[in-house]
């Protein structure tokens, strides 16, 4: 249940959503590393774990980042990895 309620999350939040999947059951082309979300987000990813951190902070929104909705201000993420706040 739990792998089919990820699937709809992932649906739902990328326009680009068979790319996700492509970089899960092959490496996706230089040109098509770069997910694309219904609210106009893009965001650049390098491999597979970057796609599974983009999948959990953003499409799945592990956080609440996104059911906060757009930010008053900025968010600038400082941490060490990819950016996906």
């Amino acid at each position: 249940m739990n792998r089919l309620r990820e699937t709809a999350g992932i649906v739902a939040h990328m326009r680009n959503w068979p790319l996700f999947f492509k970089q899960y059951v092959s490496q996706a082309s230089e040109e098509d590393r770069i997910f694309e979300f219904r609210d106009g987000l893009k965001m650049g990813f390098r491999d597979r774990d970057d796609a599974s951190i983009i999948k959990e902070t953003i499409a799945l929104d592990y956080y609440g980042v996104r059911r906060q909705g757009p930010p008053q201000g900025s968010i600038i993420d400082i941490g060490a990895h990819i950016g996906a706040f």
